[in-house]
């Protein structure tokens, strides 16, 4: 079974952060649309790993949860051992994306025009933009199961990841989380 990762967060317009009440309408709005997704695609396993808290995302959406078993909302688990087991990762501008690619796992860019997307992996072809979430279905079905686009999608990490990564190995999140331990402990490096 194909696993999709999906990364949400708060999104941010030039001017600055968003009110929470738009921030979190666009935020269900989001989530809403990848339900349908999952549900059109039973074949397909959908992480969606939202920032923040997701007690709150899981609980609102409950219901649906219940009834759709490919796809869960949580935070739970490393983000290394989740990369083991995805096939795609599909968000907006976060450095889980950059993370995936260093993973070489294909990653799907949304731009749907809620708010501006500063990210410019897809102007490196590093991944496949979208500017909607019947796009973005179309892309995720190609780069799981179209062989050639998938090889494609591959190669253009390996060719161009050095624009982004600067001799990172994969590690970040960890090296993250042990400096992190470090301080909670009292003790430096």
């Amino acid at each position: 079974r194909k696993t999709v990762l999906i990364v949400l967060q708060e999104l941010w317009f030039r001017e600055g952060v968003i009110t929470d009440h738009i921030g979190l309408c666009v935020y269900y709005d989001h989530i809403s649309k990848f339900m349908d997704i999952a549900e059109r695609n039973p074949d397909i396993k959908f992480i969606i790993r939202p920032h923040g808290d997701d007690h709150l995302w899981a609980d609102v959406f409950r219901k649906e949860l219940s009834s759709i078993d490919n796809i869960t909302i949580s935070r739970d688990g490393n983000l290394e051992d989740i990369y083991m087991r995805v096939d795609l990762s599909i968000g907006y501008h976060s450095t889980v994306l950059l993370e995936s690619l260093i993973h070489g796992i294909p990653v799907i860019t949304l731009d749907t025009g809620e708010f501006t997307n500063y990210s410019s992996l897809w102007k490196n072809g590093l991944s496949k933009r979208v500017n909607s979430f019947e796009g973005c279905e179309v892309e995720m079905k190609n780069l799981l199961y179209d062989t050639q686009e998938r090889a494609k999608a591959i190669r253009g990490i390996g060719e161009n990841l050095h624009l982004f990564n600067y001799g990172d190995d994969g590690m970040a999140s960890k090296r993250i989380a042990q400096e992190i331990d470090c301080i909670v402990d009292g003790r430096s490096q």
